[in-house]
């Protein structure tokens, strides 16, 4: 249940004001003065039962004011995080194809999950899943004839820098657009990349494979 925000109290040592905590795939996001991400397998987690849920972690505390979805936020807090495999909706038996550079633990994940991984610049017709690898905003060019390599309902996730400026959020989307897709949430790849979800317009399928 990632994707949802909500007013909190934040209190690191001496100093408690209000902020806003975003609740990610496997994180708590903070922010007042400053960002902190803190992962949900480091908090301790404590419903009050009065719409506040109480987390804290090395280095300080929040309540997060949620009135009636103390108990859902409580629930997803207290729960370990998803494996990235299972964020990024990879199942068994589905064709995966990698484009460009990633880390080789993670092409070792797919294939002990996936039932055809495929790396290279050469993408099979029909893939479920197409990861392309960015660090360049002139990569997102790929998109287009990527998405013409997926399968009906299929998703091509955009891997690209968390905190450069190279490549934004909105770069994807507007790539995606261009492509018949729609831009969806974004998931953490790992400490130092997001993965932007794009998935194709059924109507553009439709067209497309008449």
């Amino acid at each position: 249940m990632a994707g949802r925000e909500a007013p909190c109290t934040l209190r690191f040592g001496e100093r408690v004001g209000e902020g806003t905590a975003y609740l990610d795939t496997d994180e708590l996001i903070l922010r007042q003065e400053r960002r902190l991400a803190v992962p949900v397998s480091e908090l301790t987690v404590v419903e009050t039962g009065d719409g506040r849920v109480e987390v804290s972690f090395p280095g300080g505390a929040a309540v997060l004011h949620l009135d009636g979805a103390s108990q859902r936020w409580a629930e997803s807090l207290s729960r370990g995080p998803r494996s990235r495999l299972d964020r990024l909706g990879v199942k068994p038996g589905q064709c995966v194809a990698v484009v460009g550079t990633v880390e080789e633990c993670f092409v070792d994940e797919l294939r002990g999950r996936a039932a055809v991984v495929v790396t290279g610049r050469s993408v099979p017709a029909g893939a479920d899943i197409i990861f392309l690898a960015t660090s360049q905003r002139e990569e997102l060019g790929r998109v287009p004839g990527l998405a013409h390599c997926l399968t009906p309902g299929g998703v091509l996730w955009v891997i690209r820098p968390r905190a450069g400026r190279e490549i934004g959020e909105q770069d994807v989307a507007v790539s995606g657009k261009a492509a018949g897709m729609t831009a969806g949430r974004a998931v953490r790849f790992n400490a130092t990349l997001t993965a932007d979800r794009l998935l194709l317009q059924r109507a553009r399928v439709s067209r497309r494979r008449g």
